[in-house]
């Protein structure tokens, strides 16, 4: 229970820090995203895997929280105490806090948008210009009428006129759609 607690409260501490130099860039660092991002993965950690520290093991977690909230409590003093007193008070200004916090929902909007378009361009588009096929049965109450051999060829073409070549044929069907066509 208290390596949950631990692990939440780490991933919250991780979180915060990953935000600070969007939010406070007088006091943020180059290197704040990789402490945070590594401070959220040793509470997604605790979190996980909180069965396995019993006893020992969670007294070491226990201690260690300690240590790391203590170190971050010295290394946040340092920052302030290295601030000019016109930033000192700027950042104690309502305003400054309204632009921030204004900004940084700008930000997070613009990346729900890019989310949202790299979706929407991954995701299969639909064929609206399409040909459906669509396979009719044959209205039984037509009478379906038979070709004759006689009827099936035209007046300018009879059976013994086929000959082997298909070439020849091909042109001799053409010319026969053209002429009944026109």
């Amino acid at each position: 229970m208290l390596a949950v607690f631990i692990g939440d409260l780490s991933v919250l501490v991780g979180f915060v820090i990953l935000i600070l130099p969007l939010v406070l860039t007088e006091l943020s660092r180059a290197r704040d995203s990789l402490w945070g991002a590594l401070v959220i993965i040793l509470g997604l950690i605790l979190i996980t895997e909180n069965d396995r520290f019993t006893g020992t093991p969670m007294l070491a977690v226990l201690l260690g929280a300690l240590i790391i909230s203590r170190l971050l409590l010295e290394v946040s003093n340092n920052r302030w105490q290295q601030l000019s007193p016109e930033e000192k008070i700027a950042l104690k200004s309502f305003q400054k806090w309204n632009i921030s916090i204004r900004q940084l929902f700008l930000i997070f909007a613009k990346l729900w948008s890019i989310c949202l378009e790299l979706i929407k361009a991954l995701l299969p588009k639909k064929q609206t210009n399409s040909t459906v096929k669509k396979w009719i049965r044959p209205d039984p109450s037509a009478e379906s009428k038979t070709l004759t051999p006689k009827e099936f060829f035209s007046d300018e073409t009879s059976p013994s006129d086929l000959k082997t070549d298909p070439d020849q044929n091909s042109s001799l069907k053409k010319s026969n759609f053209t002429s009944e066509d026109s």
